[in-house]
């Protein structure tokens, strides 16, 4: 019962997973069984082959996935034709013939050189000891020392796992379920890290590749483009500096003739201003001689002026002495007038006083 339930709930979660594109690339020294291995694929999974275009690839789906397996030649010419391929595969089937001892040594540089390149290193690896049903073939431990498989996995930082199989058509299918393992182990890890491998594969590709390359001849081209226009301004102010250069070089070059003339010319002025500056020093002197009989003229006459004007403020203070002497009289006689028609007003109001009191005695 339990087992039911994981298997169904197994079923659940991949039926909810969505489809992943995965490129496998299948590689190996020749003669190692690489073509034999696909084809036991197809028989003992007996999946849905998927139409293709390439001759060399073989489009299957497995589960949630879509496989696309590229079988690579494995001789020593077609060795530089698969590094056109590292940059779009999510993992790699390694293929060895466990039974040809004499070529491990090279299976094993092929095997280091495959991992230590910088698009392989860190995606999965599942190594693949075909042709175990031979009498001298190596076990899978025996394998793994020869290979240094463990070092090499642990220096390029990815993950491997090895299985031994047969891919041969005699061999039922129970006996060759050790590739399908292989397969479905490879393609959950692919699965785990399949984000990151993506993005390996979108900055590795061509196309990237490309649209970088043409960046950096953009920037290459602006940048000669400045270094031109930075050339032709420095030859155009080099060319002014010249051209100054030659007129300054000119312009010293003048004739002597006219050197000579100039220094003529300028000591007649040197002289005319000397006879003119005589002339206004004798202007000068006879201006100021005139301006001194002037003062001393005026001085006198000044003088003459000044005393008449001490004559005639003693006139002044003379007649004013006199006006205060006279003055002190006329008040006199304005107060002797004035008690006189007092005098007399009393004596009209005194005569009318006594008219009127002698008819009231009369009247009884």
């Amino acid at each position: 019962m339990f087992h039911l339930l994981s298997y169904c709930w197994s079923w659940l979660q991949a039926i909810q997973e969505p489809v992943r594109k995965v490129t496998i690339l299948v590689l190996g020294l020749d003669g190692a069984g690489k073509s034999s291995i696909v084809k036991e694929i197809q028989r003992v999974l007996s999946c849905e082959v998927l139409p293709t275009s390439k001759p060399n690839q073989t489009d299957l789906r497995v589960d949630r996935f879509e496989v696309s397996l590229v079988d690579l030649a494995g001789g020593q010419r077609s060795w530089g034709t698969w590094k056109d391929h590292y940059s779009s595969a999510h993992g790699i089937i390694f293929v060895l013939d466990s039974g040809d001892v004499a070529r491990m040594e090279e299976a094993k540089k092929t095997l280091s050189r495959l991992l230590g390149h910088a698009k392989v290193s860190g995606k999965p690896l599942l190594l693949l000891a075909n042709k175990q049903d031979k009498v001298d073939a190596l076990l899978p431990c025996e394998i793994i020392e020869c290979l240094s498989l463990e070092k090499l996995a642990n220096e390029n930082k990815s993950l491997c796992r090895i299985e031994p199989c047969s891919a041969t058509k005699k061999l039922p299918k129970i006996q060759c379920w050790t590739i399908v393992q292989g397969l479905h182990w490879l393609l959950q890890t692919i699965a785990i890290n399949y984000g990151v491998l993506c993005g390996r594969i979108q900055e590795d590709s061509p196309q990237r590749k490309a649209s970088a390359d043409q960046e950096v001849s953009r920037k290459a081209q602006k940048s000669r483009s400045r270094t031109q226009e930075a050339r032709e301004s420095r030859s155009r102010k080099d060319s002014k500096q010249g051209g100054n250069s030659k007129m300054e070089e000119n312009k010293s070059t003048e004739p002597i003739q006219d050197a000579c003339s100039q220094g003529t010319q300028k000591e007649e002025r040197a002289t005319a201003l000397k006879k003119r500056k005589g002339k206004v020093k004798q202007k000068v002197k006879k201006k100021n001689s005139v301006q001194s009989e002037n003062t001393i003229a005026e001085d006198d006459s000044g003088k003459a002026a000044a005393g008449q004007r001490t004559k005639k403020k003693h006139k002044m203070l003379k007649n004013k002495i006199k006006s205060e002497e006279t003055s002190p009289a006329q008040p006199n006689e304005n107060l002797s007038s004035t008690f006189d028609l007092y005098r007399r007003a009393m004596l009209a109001l005194k005569m009318q006083q006594g008219s009127q009191k002698s008819p009231s005695a009369a009247n009884p």
